[in-house]
This record gives structure tokens, sequence and C-alpha cells, in this order.
């Protein structure tokens, strides 16, 4: 989905705001369907989207925190358990303590897609 999504954003199909154009979602539900042999609604696809883009928008903000790091090969924030603990304390209404030890392979595409760069 994101990769489709990406490739619609380089033909030029991107909102200002960094969402896709509503004239694109047909032709990307069409391909995702062909592609993995399903018949999938606009509104699952862009609700697919939607939770990419909050687990993104997790991964994102844990990585950018001071005291966590990025496993590039498991793909997976990386802290020490007491900071672990202090993050999921002070931040409770998110859940953060399910994203520990949990790969996101498509972060780098993820941020191709929702920080607006295609490359």
């Amino acid at each position: 989905l994101l990769e489709l999504i990406a490739t619609e954003f380089a033909a030029g199909k991107q909102t200002d705001n960094g969402g896709l154009k509503k004239e694109a979602w047909p032709g990307v539900v069409k391909k995702l369907n062909e592609k993995l042999g399903t018949n999938l609604t606009g509104n699952q696809c862009r609700n697919q989207k939607n939770t990419l883009r909050r687990l993104f928008i997790d991964f994102k903000f844990l990585r950018d925190q001071s005291r966590f790091g990025w496993d590039e090969e498991c793909k997976t924030v990386t802290a020490d358990e007491k900071v672990w603990e202090e993050l999921i304390e002070s931040h409770p209404r998110r859940e953060f303590a399910k994203l520990k030890d949990k790969p996101f392979p498509l972060y780098d595409l993820a941020l191709s897609v929702f920080d607006g760069t295609v490359w």
C-alpha cells in the first residue's frame, strides 16, 4: 500500500497537506487488489493507511527521543529497560509498551510517505 501511495506521490498526486489526491485512490485500490488477490474497498485501504500513519508517528516519536536508538537490522526502537519504563509511565495514554521489541520494517518507506517526501 505504501509503495503504491509513494508511486502516486511521485506522479504528482499528492495534496498540499501531504495526503493522496482523491482521484488517485481508485487506482491504488485496484492495483493493491490485483497484487494481493483481494477485494478491498477504498475505505479499507484508507483505514489501513491511517493505521500505518499512526504507527509511524509513534515510532518516529520514539526514535526522536534522546535516550532511544534504532536497530537498523531488526528495524526496532532500542533503549534501556528503565528508559522504556519512564517513557511508558510518563505517557499513559499512548501505547508505547506495544512497540517495545516490535519491528517496523516499513519505517523508511513510511517516512517518505508521511513526511511528504518520496525518494
